[in-house]
């Protein structure tokens, strides 16, 4: 009974000393609840579980101060007193009655208990002090588990708002088990990945002013770099953009230059071996067009012209030693192309003149390799620029082919409608130098090439002597598939109107019955299937609603084609029908990216002449006759997809720089300077050169969405090629049977 006297005098001292006054029980009302607790029959061997039932009733619950309920720890609840028999005997040797005597004077005058403000309202230098003991209590935990403080705190986190926040919680699971950067709870994003942003959502200075701060006021933090860092960034990576000379109107970037950076910062994205970066060879495309319906703004002393030509380049291959080591994935978009020269003005004979020096430079390019460093060592990079990327409008322009039929050989156009002829002159032989020679036999003393009725003969279409020094491979792609379609909408208006002359007048008779039946079509067309075919352009920037993407949904799908189909007399459907698959066949073929096996090139070209004969046999002339496109469709295609290593002229066509059509109105209206016009176009270029950079595109296909069904980037599974037609078509298989 002595231990528990002992016991009962201590725990009332300790309890009564850390309450208030009011708050403290009478010792004997304090004494028969430790009795009741331990029940009546209580001896000398204590349980070790009444021991701690007792510490946690009268000193964890009642929130006795840590330096009390150390001090009775210490005294009278070490491990040492567990053992009944040895605090017996050391309880022999202590005098209780002084014991009591001392306890009875400590316990007369209780201090008084202070009043503490709450944590949250203190400074951090007392909010740290009152913590200390837990984080001491911390550090002895981790030491002895063998685990950081953090993860001590993130397992108390955890703990607490697992059933509250399970975001919280989450984290702080992340945090326990090492799988969480502590770089991610104040993340900030690159100045690189600021330029993309900006650049994709195509915003100005002011708006990612505003987004920043809008940022730093909901997040706490700025997410988004200063504007000045972005700036910055974007001028490192562009080269000095120039002004042209006093004859023409524009902005320009040097062309070396030019190309040396889009080759380092390509090569950079590149996971390249050591014995790779010997031999580089990078393959680019090149070209310009008119853009269009273009606003004027007040500016002093400006061009009053609503077109822009512009001058582009885009990275095709990277080789090394004849060996593919990176093909561009997406060559007709505006994201790859790059800016060389923005001209105010049509593409006029005029206007195009400036591209002789630049295509000057371009052979002086491919003579000297460039020096790039290339995975840590210097490296001689060959470069090679193909002029591909241009409509035949350009192309007669530079090349002086202005009357040709066509300008990649010299059939004459009655030529080109005789089946005999077929045979043996449907070769490429116009070349750059057999023009110029012939200009040399052809110009007078003024240096110009007279022209006369009938003497094609003599001048094969040269209008002029070339502006460029460079080969020209007039392949359009794109325009092949619009002007080919055209064609073919023609021949059905012919059909449905019963006119059997190709020739539209204002004068003639049978005008009203093809006007009447492209009305026809057009009606039935938008009415069975939603596309608007041959409709002016109701945007207002020039052309007809008859885009790529009408003219493949017109021609690749089978059943608008034979809705279309529907409206031919039955009488000439089916040889009608014969000729648009065998159309849709060829366009299908030219305008792939894909390689085509090299023992199948021969049959597309033989495929391609018997399409050729059999339009002249079914609708002889002066029924039908055969548009330079649809010419060089079916009578040189296969040569350009030989001299496309043959793969399909989707890669090399005009179509990205027609899609760079629409960013430039954007970027000319909404995120350029208006006080000059030299401002206004070296703003556009450069938002044009920053957007088409190899590192931000290389970022864009890491980031595209990827297909649940088939595994693809750049569609979602709505949208996925397998999910759109599961019937195999007659000439799906047969454009399959070109490829690899």
């Amino acid at each position: 009974m002595v231990i528990y006297k002992l016991i009962k005098k201590d725990a009332y001292q300790i309890f009564t000393t850390s309450c208030s006054p009011h708050q403290q029980p009478s010792q004997s009302k304090f004494a028969s609840s430790i009795d009741k607790l331990f029940g009546l029959k209580f001896d000398t061997a204590l349980h070790h579980t009444k021991f701690r039932t007792l510490q946690k009733i009268y000193i964890k619950e009642r929130r006795l101060s840590s330096s009390l309920r150390n001090k009775f720890v210490e005294q009278h609840w070490s491990d040492t007193f567990y053992d009944c028999d040895m605090a017996h005997s050391v309880l022999i040797d202590v005098n209780l009655s002084d014991n009591e005597e001392e306890d009875s004077k400590e316990t007369s005058s209780p201090a008084p208990k202070r009043f503490r403000r709450p944590i949250l309202s203190v400074g951090k230098q007392q909010q740290n002090k009152r913590l200390d003991s837990l984080y001491n209590d911390m550090l002895t935990t981790a030491e002895i588990e063998e685990i950081s403080p953090i993860q001590i705190a993130a397992m108390l986190l955890s703990r607490s708002s697992y059933s509250k926040n399970k975001e919280i919680a989450e984290i702080a699971e992340s945090i326990v088990h090492d799988k969480f950067c502590e770089s991610k709870v104040n993340q900030k994003l690159s100045v690189q990945s600021a330029a993309l942003l900006m650049s994709t959502l195509e915003i100005g200075k002011i708006p990612y002013i505003k987004m920043r701060v809008i940022f730093k006021s909901e997040l706490g933090s700025a997410i988004v770099p200063r504007y000045e860092l972005v700036s910055d960034f974007n001028t490192s990576i562009t080269p000095t953009c120039q002004a042209l000379s006093e004859q023409f109107a524009g902005v320009r970037y040097p062309l070396l230059p030019a190309i040396t950076m889009t080759c380092q910062r390509q090569l950079s994205v590149l996971d390249l071996e050591v014995a790779e970066v010997e031999g580089l060879e990078v393959v680019f495309k090149t070209g310009f067009d008119g853009s269009g319906s273009h606003n004027i703004f007040h500016q002093k002393g400006s061009a009053e012209t609503n077109n822009i030509t512009m001058g582009m380049i885009c990275p095709l291959t990277v080789k090394s030693k004849e060996r593919i080591l990176w093909k561009q994935p997406r060559p007709q978009s505006a994201n790859t192309h790059r800016p060389i020269v923005l001209q105010l003005g049509k593409e006029t004979v005029e206007s195009l003149k400036i591209y002789g020096p630049i295509t000057r430079e371009m052979a002086d390019i491919e003579e000297t390799p460039i020096n790039l460093i290339v995975k840590g060592h210097e490296v001689k990079v060959s470069v090679k620029i193909r002029i591909t990327a241009l409509d035949r409008k350009a192309a007669d322009a530079v090349t002086g082919l202005g009357g040709a039929f066509c300008d990649l050989c010299y059939m004459s156009p009655e030529e080109a409608h005789d089946v005999a002829e077929l045979e043996d002159e449907l070769t490429m032989s116009r070349t750059l130098e057999g023009t110029k020679e012939l200009v040399a036999t052809l110009v007078n003393s003024s240096g110009e090439v007279p022209t006369k009725p009938g003497d094609w003969y003599t001048r094969f279409g040269v209008m002029r002597a070339p502006t460029v020094e460079k080969e020209v491979e007039s392949t359009q792609g794109l325009h092949l598939l619009l002007r080919t379609t055209d064609w073919l909408l023609k021949l059905c208006y012919h059909e449905i109107a019963c006119v059997t002359h190709w020739s539209e007048t204002v004068s003639m008779r049978d005008l009203q019955f093809i006007k009447q039946a492209k009305s026809l079509v057009q009606s039935h067309l938008k009415d069975k299937t939603g596309l608007k075919v041959a409709f002016p352009d109701s945007a207002g920037k020039g052309g007809t609603t008859t885009s790529g993407n009408v003219c493949r949904r017109l021609l690749f799908d089978k059943e608008t084609r034979e809705i279309l189909l529907e409206l031919v007399p039955e009488r000439n459907r089916d040889k009608l029908r014969v000729i648009a698959v065998r159309l849709a066949v060829a366009l299908r073929v030219v305008s792939s990216k894909n390689e085509l096996q090299e023992e199948k090139v021969a049959e597309f070209e033989a495929f391609n002449r018997e399409t050729y004969k059999k339009i002249l046999t079914s609708y002889p002339p002066p029924q039908v006759k055969i548009s330079p496109s649809v010419h060089k469709l079916l009578g040189h295609s296969w040569d350009l997809i030989a001299l496309n290593d043959n793969c399909g002229l989707g890669t090399v066509s005009e179509g990205g720089i027609e899609a760079c059509n629409k960013l430039l109105r954007r970027y000319r209206t909404r995120l350029s300077r208006k006080r000059s016009q030299h401002d206004n176009l070296y703003d556009c270029a450069k938002r044009l050169w920053v957007s088409s950079d190899p590192v931000l595109e290389n970022i864009r296909l890491k980031n595209l969405p990827v297909c649940k069904k088939c595994s693809g980037r750049g569609h979602i599974g709505r949208y996925c090629p397998s999910s759109i037609s599961t019937v195999i078509q007659e000439e799906d298989a047969l454009v399959s049977s070109f490829f690899k």
